[in-house]
């Protein structure tokens, strides 16, 4: 009799431990599904030495900014710590950074981060000798190749690529990232539109060449919102799927916080989007990649928002004009977050 009451308590032990195992191997399974994307202009992530026939002396040691390796160090830690932070302080699956001078600054940021990153980088012909970077998790995925979009500014005018890579995820989907950091305001916003045209159509122009309509994450600083004509009508990025009228239209994830009046930076005390995540519209189907709806958010950790003075709310940002703030960036990231089914 007792032989057989142990043989039972045997096998109800080993059946609860077949349930919790599975349990939490869903919940691992779940958990390695969910994908963090996002991006972040960093505001001049500059090293402290002169590269020649760029217009970057205005950071190095002895510029009025007295831009040090001290104060460069202080800005990369800041930057890494609100990677770490995202995505449940697991830092992002894939990332995409403008205003980088080289690659190997991004490597310093992301080189505290307990994550197996890899990085896609080009040198641009951009007159300041800034670029796009992108990041993605290795264990993740797997780069199937990177392309560069140059965009055309007339002249003698350069300005930064776009950058392109291919990622292949464990389940053989793929995921086409686009970077964009789209030439600037400079001048006056009417007087600067065609250059934001012109990035616009490069990109439009590339992906139909391609016929890349699926599986599309276009990001990046626009220098333009939602509603502008580049991005609304040249991209032809709508406000919803419900705006979608041609299979080769894309659906902008920030329009609904844009249409509240919210915004990534602010110009003259107005928040502006320029920071903005765009798909294409199978990844708000039922694809095997799928966007969860209503999780674009704009990243605003309080040590990362000024917390006093007139420019209360503001992103603090490591320059005012020539004043050492010691702060982050002049932009807020912005990030969402996808499900691998």
């Amino acid at each position: 009799m007792k032989i057989k009451l142990n043989a039972i308590r045997l096998n109800i032990f080993i059946i609860l431990a077949f349930f919790i195992f599975t349990s939490v191997s869903v919940l691992k399974a779940g958990q390695s599904d969910t994908l963090c994307i996002g991006e972040w202009n960093v505001e001049n992530l500059f090293d402290t030495v002169h590269d020649a026939g760029k217009n970057d002396k205005e950071f190095i040691p002895e510029s009025r900014k007295q831009w040090t390796e001290k104060r460069l160090g202080r800005k990369i830690e800041h930057l890494a710590s609100v990677l770490q932070k995202l995505n449940d302080n697991r830092g992002p699956d894939i990332f995409g950074f403008e205003e980088v001078e080289h690659k190997a600054l991004l490597k310093r940021v992301i080189s505290g981060i307990n994550r197996n990153y890899g990085i896609v980088y080009a040198e641009s012909p951009d007159f300041r000798g800034i670029d796009n970077g992108i990041i993605y998790d290795k264990d993740k995925f797997k780069l199937d190749g990177f392309d560069t979009l140059r965009v055309a500014l007339g002249g003698h005018r350069t300005t930064r690529y776009i950058l392109y890579a291919r990622l292949i995820t464990t389940s053989g989907d793929t995921l086409n990232i686009f970077d964009n950091h789209w030439p600037s305001r400079y001048g006056g916003q009417a007087r600067s539109v065609p250059g934001r045209v012109s990035a616009a159509q490069t990109l439009r122009t590339y992906l139909c060449k391609h016929n890349l309509w699926r599986n599309i994450i276009i990001m990046g600083d626009f220098n333009d919102e939602p509603g502008d004509p580049s991005i609304l009508y040249v991209l032809s990025a709508k406000p919803g799927l419900k705006k979608t009228v041609k299979p080769t239209d894309f659906v902008n994830l920030s329009y609904p916080l844009f249409a509240e009046g919210d915004g990534s930076l602010t110009y003259r005390w107005d928040w502006n989007m320029l920071d903005q995540i765009i798909v294409s519209q199978n990844l708000l189907t039922n694809g095997k990649i799928k966007y969860i709806k209503n999780s674009f958010h704009i990243i605003r950790f309080p040590f990362m928002v000024e917390q006093k003075g007139k420019y209360k709310g503001n992103p603090f940002r490591t320059y005012a004009g020539n004043h050492y703030l010691g702060g982050y960036s002049d932009h807020f990231p912005v990030a969402a977050k996808f499900i691998i089914k």
